[in-house]
Formats: structure tokens, C-alpha cells, sequence
């Protein structure tokens, strides 16, 4: 999974953007500064090598994409 690359605070920042907080929010929530916010953002696009919001949300549905067809291909092997 994308998120084990990440600190604690990042992959709590991560979960906060995928679910469509704003900066102001997380930092509220996280009791950080936005611009703390945005630091730890910025070193997640770096670790994940994207470049935006929009990427970050594409690379991990592909990862749950992923994820569910080997699922999928598991289950579908333990029927047999």
C-alpha cells in the first residue's frame, strides 16, 4: 500500500485529502499550521512521486484497482 511509505503525520494528512478537507481543515484538526500542512504534503507528492492532488488520487485508485483484481484472482483460485 501507497500510505507505508509515509510517516504517521503524512499518512494522516493523506487520509484528510482524500477525504476533501481543505488545508485550514487539517491543520485545524492536526492542530499544525497550513503551511505545515502543505510542507508534509509536498514531501508525500515527493515519496510518491506525483505531482499534484489529481495524482495522488489517480495513483491510489490504481493501487485499489490493483489491489482488488489480485483479490479477486485469489478468491476466484481458492474455488477450484
Amino acid at each position: 500500500m501507497i500510505i507505508n511509505n509515509l510517516s504517521k503525520r503524512e499518512t494522516d494528512i493523506f487520509k484528510s485529502i482524500l477525504k476533501g478537507f481543505s488545508y485550514k481543515e487539517i491543520a485545524l484538526e492536526l492542530n499544525i499550521s497550513t503551511s505545515t500542512v502543505d510542507k508534509h504534503l509536498r514531501s508525500i507528492y515527493c515519496k510518491l512521486h506525483v505531482k499534484s492532488t489529481k495524482q495522488l488520487f489517480a495513483q491510489y485508485c490504481k493501487q485499489l484497482e490493483t489491489e482488488n483484481s489480485e483479490l479477486k484472482k485469489r478468491l476466484a483460485k481458492e474455488q477450484t
